[in-house]
């Protein structure tokens, strides 16, 4: 994932740290690396934006095979699931 235009460096550290930790990893592998990095994140005072995180989304489904795009569905799923409210 390149940079993404007009986002704090340091939010853009944590999506390489994240997408680095994830590559390879089934959505059930990913979800807990997706809960530390959210962790971590608001540890650091750094909050996402509903627009930052869309385009994150966006641009991790750009880079992604099929089978890794339904493990980024399913994963967003799972989210939507949690936060219901988000």
């Amino acid at each position: 994932m390149e940079n993404i235009p007009n986002i704090d460096p340091k939010k853009m550290a944590l999506i390489n740290e994240f997408k680095k930790m994830a590559a390879g990893k089934s959505s059930s592998e990913m979800l807990p690396l997706l809960l530390a990095i959210s962790r971590k994140s608001q540890s650091m005072g750094l909050n996402f934006t509903s627009e930052e995180t869309r385009i994150i989304i966006d641009s991790m489904m750009s880079e992604a095979s099929p089978a890794q795009k339904q493990q980024i569905n399913m994963m967003l799923s799972l989210m939507n699931q949690s936060h219901p409210n988000k």
